[in-house]
């Protein structure tokens, strides 16, 4: 399972001492497959970077890079989100994962 709590429905409440927001709010819990890769992508940004984790989940909710993603106890850093579509429309979502 992954949980997913959402940067635009959850405020960033304070900084941590790093930078990074905290985030308050509820957390949304997808199925999904996950599994460890070391393929390289292209981020929104422009950026070639190399993820650490790629998940498919079964939703076609709006998730966006800003969303905190957590799995197992450890929180990731979500790279890139891509929805797949087909004839129907937005099939499922795919994050690309570092932690």
């Amino acid at each position: 399972k992954v949980v997913i709590t959402g940067f635009s429905a959850a405020v960033a409440s304070s900084a941590g001492s790093y930078g990074d927001p905290s985030y308050t709010g509820t957390a949304t819990t997808y199925r999904g497959r996950v599994r460890a890769v070391s393929e390289r992508t292209i981020v929104a940004q422009g950026e070639d970077v190399v993820p650490s984790h790629r998940a498919w989940l079964a939703t076609t909710a709006a998730l966006a890079a800003q969303d905190k993603c957590a799995m197992n106890g450890t929180t990731y850093r979500i790279l890139r989100v891509d929805q797949p579509t087909d004839q129907l429309g937005v099939h499922h979502t795919e994050l690309w994962l570092r932690g």
